[in-house]
């Protein structure tokens, strides 16, 4: 976990991981530099809790940066990266670790979630939706749902191999965006399981790192043209192909349509599969913004019922 003036919610997401049914072997925080008391509830909570080691970095590094530092520390062979303002069930670790010693070829195990959002205090579930059951998905499997719909596969609330984290890094290079394509590319190359309950709540905040990304277009085209040259370097020719074809990057939506349209050197990423799902997306987030909460639950529990024709 890396902090950066969370104080007011260091109890809530650390309590969560002290309070698994399957404890972790050890916790790693690096404070980046905070100036407001998070230091001091860290510290307490260390001297409180053996399993819990704190770094401080002199200076504000970044969220990134700084949770490679903390991966760097880290002896297990498996890993949970953190944020400090979220939260988890009890039985995240002991349901995902059973989860991935059933299937040890999976790059890392991630399940459904909900969302709470800080303004409002309301909170949605955010599923998945990629099996009825808990299980392992291989590539080809993923590239078969990414082809139908888009998927937003992510680290947030998922247990990781540390070895095959290690093939990429964190991506510090592609700022708020380094999560989604590091665990596209470890999906694509080794598979991974997944639960289909939720199991973490995100807070998501307006003036969050990634938040704020997302909102200006200047930095986010930057970031998405250097994910498309990454994707074409010498580390990912293996899962180049199945970037394409499985239309995953569909997830970064109509500013990818734009970086693509932009420059004709990413012409090769387009196709007719991925414009699709953009547009479609786009309409139907467009849509369901109309649409009132309870028919959107009966729609799903239709689609849950009676499967994928709906």
């Amino acid at each position: 976990m890396s902090n950066y003036n969370h104080g007011h919610f260091l109890p809530t997401s650390i309590g969560s991981l002290l309070k698994q049914t399957r404890q972790p072997d050890e916790i790693i925080i690096v404070d980046d530099g905070s100036t407001d008391n998070s230091v001091e509830i860290l510290e307490r909570f260390a001297k409180e809790n053996p399993v819990i080691r704190l770094i401080r970095n002199e200076k504000n590094i970044g969220t990134v940066p700084s949770g490679e530092n903390a991966l760097r520390q880290t002896s297990g062979d498996y890993v949970f990266l953190a944020a400090a303002d979220d939260s988890w069930m009890p039985e995240l670790f002991e349901k995902s670790m059973a989860l991935i010693e059933k299937y040890p070829m999976a790059a890392f195990c991630c399940s459904d979630s909900r969302t709470v959002f800080a303004h409002s205090g309301k909170g949605v579930p955010s599923k998945r939706r990629l099996s009825a059951e808990a299980g392992y998905l291989s590539p080809e499997e993923l590239i078969r749902i990414m082809r139908r719909k888009i998927v937003y596969l992510s680290g947030f609330g998922a247990i990781i191999k540390k070895s095959a984290l290690n093939e990429t890094g964190l991506l510090p290079e592609l700022r708020w965006s380094s999560d989604r394509i590091c665990s596209q590319t470890l999906a694509l190359r080794y598979g991974i399981c997944y639960i289909p309950e939720v199991l973490s709540v995100q807070l998501l905040r307006r003036e969050s790192y990634g938040a704020a990304g997302l909102k200006n277009w200047k930095l986010h085209k930057d970031v998405i043209a250097r994910a498309l040259d990454l994707l074409r370097t010498q580390g990912y020719q293996d899962v180049l192909p199945k970037f394409k074809k499985s239309c995953c990057l569909a997830s970064f939506n109509f500013p990818l349509l734009r970086v693509i349209a932009a420059n004709k050197k990413y012409r090769d990423y387009l196709s007719f599969r991925l414009v699709w799902l953009v547009l479609a997306g786009e309409v139907r987030e467009a849509v369901a913004a109309r649409v009132p909460g309870f028919m959107k639950k009966i729609y799903w529990a239709a689609k849950e019922r009676f499967g994928s024709g709906l």
